[in-house]
């Protein structure tokens, strides 16, 4: 562990008090796990839980002088959360060993009063596990922070031998040496000898199914529109696919890219190259279909812990997206493919759809469009075929509000006719705004629209939900009811700083409702 003579500041003093707290904590559990299995895997988890923070407070130790003062007051505050949840593991734990179990004196007869102990110290660890997973999750956000940030080096020494559950050091040298282009420029490429052979497109979706010789793959492909965005496009796509090559699809909630394959401008093409991403489907997941698809099948429904769990992993996947330095630009329901499993046909998802992505500070064009389908994703500022600002991560942040109110509703805001051509729904669309041909004005009352019908999501969702929605639809704004931030406040060169925010106003957020 850390030495704290050697870190004399409060943070790591308070990490070490931690690490001590949850070693007597698994001490104290094991004393129990010979009684409940589950007693004994959730003694496994909270030594799994200190050997990550040991690591993970090793590199932190090491890089703190070149954090920014928001991202250290981040890491501050969590380091207090968890100094308090696990101050009350250990008297939960010293409550339900002296508990008496008088709410069951009728079933004493039947069982002993040493099971119903049992039973209550179960359900003090099981309560302190729940809130332990939440908290390292949070911790895991910032912790990945840190593959954006300039100026600080990491010791070559850390995570060559990281044992540590999910290798989080090691994990975060390989995503900055993928974000810092180390990477061999011929590690992406793909070979067309193993054979591919596209299957077909999943419905109302940017993204298809294919072979890799005998894997099966799902496919995002990338067009360039021209040979000057194809010389841009080439080192951006290998360096994209190479931090997904990175990604843990259960921490990011990204799906992991094998690889890219290009394929040359000819009939199959349209005469046009292009640029093949495939991504590997994650064990025990299945039948991948677009989220756009789920919001549009009539009489259906979900539970609100089913669509919280979606924006979770939405609110990660940007979040990671981010940390990698780039935006994504094209955040909307038929970039997102949802897996079905054991528990849920809504079992996990993942942001894909990355045919608009460009570096974070790169060279953009401010091209635009005239579909009203995908304006309604679109912040006011970057609709119209002449968008009047350049993109920035907090226009994905916009976008990911949308999405997370369509989530929310359970409500198509798009529909297709039989013909398949879409259009808005009526709430959103009315009559009026669909005839203004003032792109400016239309956007501005698209967005008014949007605003109103977060109106109908506290019932659905919850005060907490729709507040985090709100904190997205207003991120840009220069009002008082933007809590997000004004953009003045952001004015760190790495980005940082609009990361660790919407890792405390959004993310966090959503992880921190219970139902």
């Amino acid at each position: 562990m850390i030495d704290p003579v050697g870190a004399p500041l409060a943070i790591f003093a308070t990490l070490v008090w931690c690490y001590g707290a949850g070693h007597n904590l698994v001490k104290k559990w094991q004393m129990y796990q010979q009684a409940d299995e589950r007693i004994r895997d959730h003694t496994v988890q909270l030594n799994d839980h200190c050997i990550r923070l040991d690591a993970q407070s090793k590199l932190l130790e090491t890089v703190w002088s070149g954090l920014s003062t928001r991202h250290k007051t981040h890491f501050e505050d969590l380091a207090q959360i968890l100094k308090r949840n696990l101050q009350a593991a250990t008297d939960n734990l010293t409550g339900a060993e002296e508990r008496k179990p008088r709410r069951f004196q009728r079933l004493r007869k039947k069982a002993s009063s040493e099971a119903l102990r049992y039973s209550f110290v179960f359900e003090a660890i099981e309560d302190s596990v729940k809130k332990l997973e939440s908290w390292h999750t949070r911790f895991d956000s910032a912790f990945y922070l840190l593959t954006r940030v300039a100026g600080i080096n990491l010791d070559p020494r850390l995570g060559e031998n990281d044992s540590a559950p999910g290798q989080p050091v090691r994990r975060l040298r390989l995503l900055r040496k993928a974000v810092g282009g180390a990477a061999s420029e011929q590690n992406q490429w793909l070979s067309a000898s193993a054979g591919y052979s596209f299957q077909s497109m999943i419905p109302y979706s940017s993204v298809g199914s294919a072979l890799y010789g005998s894997q099966q793959v799902l496919v995002d492909t990338l067009t360039p529109d021209s040979q000057a965005e194809l010389d841009r496009t080439s080192k951006s796509i290998h360096d994209l696919g190479e931090i997904l090559k990175q990604s843990d699809a259960s921490t990011f909630g990204l799906l992991s890219c094998l690889g890219v394959f290009y394929q040359a401008p000819s009939s199959a093409t349209a005469h046009r190259p292009k640029y093949n991403m495939l991504f590997t489907l994650p064990a025990g997941l299945r039948s991948p279909v677009s989220l756009r698809y789920l919001l549009r099948q009539k009489n259906s429904d979900s539970s609100m812990n089913e669509r919280l769990n979606l924006a979770i992993g939405l609110a990660k996947s940007l979040l990671f997206v981010h940390n990698s330095k780039f935006v994504h630009k094209n955040i909307r329901p038929e970039t997102v493919v949802v897996f079905s499993d054991n528990e849920s046909k809504l079992g996990k998802c993942f942001l894909m759809g990355f045919e608009q992505f460009r570096p974070a500070d790169g060279w953009t064009r401010r091209k635009g469009d005239a579909r009203l389908e995908r304006h309604v994703y679109r912040h006011p500022s970057r609709q119209g075929l002449y968008p009047e600002t350049d993109y920035m991560m907090q226009h994905d942040i916009y976008s990911l509000g949308v999405l997370l109110l369509e989530i929310g509703l359970w409500t198509s805001f798009v529909e297709y006719d039989k013909d398949k051509k879409p259009t808005l729904l009526p709430f959103i669309g009315t009559k009026e705004i669909l005839a203004d041909k003032q792109e400016k004005r239309r956007s501005l009352a698209l967005k008014a629209r949007l605003m109103e019908a977060t109106g109908y999501l506290p019932n659905r969702m919850g005060r907490r939900y729709t507040d985090v929605v709100l904190t997205c639809l207003s991120c840009l704004d220069d009002t008082e009811e933007n809590i997000f931030g004004h953009e003045s406040e952001f004015t760190d060169s790495d980005g940082v700083g609009v990361a660790v925010r919407f890792s405390e106003t959004v993310l966090e957020q959503l992880q921190m409702i219970t139902i």
